[in-house]
């Protein structure tokens, strides 16, 4: 993923969770947060994001799991694993194959794209 479409995604991401870009007072980009009007980095911004996603996860009944030192999510239903914003996606039915409970169809996780899930060595 190029740098610019990271940052594409980041900004996305932020504005969907309530997020406001503006001009800090240095004339400096800011996100102003939802709720408190606070003014943040992006940096911060974005991990108030992911600890939000993290813990909505985690409710829905994911369970984080590290496979060679990088973090993806085990979908309760099918056992696959996501990288988090995928994982995020089809909870809240974001992903097109999102049903009434909110996760989305198997359809959605056998989809080979950016959010594919991750499969062990000793899956097929």
């Amino acid at each position: 993923m190029t740098g610019r479409r990271t940052g594409e995604e980041r900004r996305r991401r932020l504005e969907k969770a309530g997020f406001v870009l503006t001009e800090g007072p240095e004339r400096e980009h800011l996100w102003r947060e939802p709720g408190t009007e606070r003014l943040l980095p992006e940096g911060r911004a974005d991990e108030l994001v992911r600890q939000r996603a993290e813990r909505e996860l985690r409710e829905a009944g994911w369970e984080p799991e590290e496979v060679e030192g990088v973090r993806y999510w085990r979908n309760p239903d099918s056992g696959h694993l996501y990288p988090l914003e995928a994982a995020h996606d089809l909870e809240s039915g974001e992903d097109e194959g999102g049903g009434a409970s909110g996760r989305g169809s198997s359809r959605g996780a056998e989809r080979p794209a950016d959010g594919e899930p991750h499969r062990q060595p000793n899956e097929s």
